[in-house]
């Protein structure tokens, strides 16, 4: 069955679209502060967005941090990676969906020097603070008390990893018939430094009762699941080797610890208009 980026067919029925594989992905190889990373990343498939390849080593104190990721301080990122890739329908229905990826170094604007990141209370604590500095402010237009994004949703810690590594997700809130969703995963990479990926997930407007108005309910005509697949994949690839400095501060965070694992469970977040995030 085709699968190409034409459209000459109008959609009748549920899709599932069809994009890259990791099995043919070749390896992406950086560092950052000597820390070595490995993952396999497939390659850029969508021509109106820019992409951006790692180099191959970087030294924190040598690069300027962008402190206004969300038009606002709270946190401050440098780029690392960006990417994304087209995934179509069949037969000529043309683009149904994308996945677009995003690595960052991510610190706060404000460091606390007392803490680490490789202790899990401090990770869990900053990517609760991140994820509130990228969605707490974000609420129904007409409805000031529902919040548009839930987050983290699906916490999964990962193991086999070297140092603390987890992934969860940000989803539109279905309450305002909004099917958004972000995949993150986070690991630290020094005290004061994490290692962010964000996944985007979008899905085309369906046209099927009306050639005005979208069907409000994507999951209904769009699978998402090839998307997800994607990026779960992308994440399992995922090989770390702490540097020796990245060692010493791990230990020393961890130090006399007797619970060094994250929670298995982490419930969304309870935002209000008074919970946006002034750092």
């Amino acid at each position: 069955m085709f699968n190409l980026p034409y459209k000459f067919r109008q959609q009748t029925e549920y899709c599932t679209p069809k994009g890259p594989s990791i099995k043919w992905a070749p390896w992406l190889r950086f560092s950052v502060n000597g820390t070595e990373i490995k993952l396999k990343v497939p390659r850029h498939t969508i021509y109106n967005m820019d992409s951006l390849t790692p180099r191959r080593r970087y030294t924190l104190n040598s690069y300027d941090f962008n402190r206004h990721v969300q038009g606002k301080i709270g946190w401050e990122a440098l780029s690392l990676l960006a990417r994304g890739w087209r995934f179509n329908g069949p037969w000529f229905i043309g683009s149904l969906a994308r996945l677009n990826m995003y690595a960052m170094v991510i610190t706060p604007t404000k460091v606390n020097e007392s803490i680490s990141f490789f202790h899990p209370r401090a990770l869990e604590s900053g990517i609760a603070d991140y994820l509130t500095y990228r969605y707490g402010d974000d609420f129904s237009p007409t409805q000031k008390d529902i919040q548009s994004w839930l987050a983290p949703m699906n916490w999964r810690p990962l193991i086999n990893h070297p140092c603390l590594v987890v992934s969860c997700d940000a989803l539109g809130n279905k309450a305002m018939n909004y099917d958004g969703m972000d995949r993150f995963l986070f690991f630290p990479v020094s005290d004061q430094h994490i290692l962010a990926i964000k996944f985007h997930i979008a899905r085309a407007n369906v046209y099927i009762h009306s050639n005005i108005k979208p069907e409000s309910d994507k999951d209904k005509w769009v699978n998402s699941a090839p998307m997800e697949q994607l990026a779960t994949d992308i994440i399992n690839s995922l090989n770390i080797i702490l540097s020796p400095e990245a060692k010493q501060q791990q230990e020393k965070a961890l130090m006399g610890l007797a619970d060094k694992s994250l929670v298995k469970e982490f419930p969304p977040l309870k935002w209000t208009e008074t919970s946006i995030h002034n750092i």
